[in-house]
């Protein structure tokens, strides 16, 4: 089981979000609603030349700054397993001028890449930067479990994952059951890692 049956999740949000928080400003609210339809068809088709062409087309870089547009195609080439791509755009935004939100989704974004990747250097990096400027309890404990689980291959937050699952609400589950997964196969004990492998295929469809 891939990573990526989530990253699909959060890209599909994450791009609602950006365009409509743009173009909420304008009174085209129609022009807006097909925008953001063209997006999402585009990914869900895997139709990634024509999302690229899309996301650098005039229409979208009069409304959208660089980063949010630079952002967009980063997920993308993750989700098309490119890459040179994702590498080519890590080095972009890298030299775009951000805001602290907007450098934490970023660090946040590229970490758990190199996390699936199991990339170990990259990880570090972008961890210890994640730690270095977030002040944010819940993500600094979010990218600590993270390494451990993907980078360490250990399972020493499984109780309290299990434990914090049954606690919320089932659409917010999908990303405590794929760490719990990894977490059983990280331990050998494959039953249960099918088990979770099964719920995020369940609750995954888009």
């Amino acid at each position: 089981m891939k990573i990526n049956i989530y990253v699909i999740i959060v890209i599909l949000s994450l791009i609602a979000t950006l365009v409509f928080d743009y173009y909420s400003k304008l009174k085209e609210v129609r022009k807006r609603d097909t925008y953001v339809e063209k997006l999402l068809i585009l990914l869900k088709e895997n139709n990634y030349s024509e999302f690229y062409a899309f996301v650098d087309s005039e229409e979208l870089e009069s409304i959208l700054p660089k980063f949010n547009r630079m952002y967009l195609k980063l997920n993308a080439s993750i989700m098309e397993h490119d890459d040179q791509k994702v590498d080519e755009n890590i080095k972009i935004l890298e030299k775009i001028n951000m805001r602290d939100n907007q450098k934490e989704e970023f660090y946040l974004k590229v970490f758990s890449y190199y996390c699936d990747k199991t990339d170990k250097n990259g990880a570090l990096k972008y961890k210890e930067r994640i730690l270095n400027t977030s002040k944010k309890k819940e993500t600094k404990l979010f990218v600590e479990r993270l390494y451990d689980i993907r980078i360490l291959k250990g399972w020493k937050y499984l109780e309290d994952i299990l434990k914090e699952t049954k606690t919320i609400q089932q659409n917010q589950r999908i990303g405590n059951y794929l760490l719990i997964s990894y977490m059983y196969k990280n331990k050998g004990i494959a039953d249960k890692a099918k088990e979770y492998d099964e719920l995020v295929r369940k609750y995954s469809q888009i």
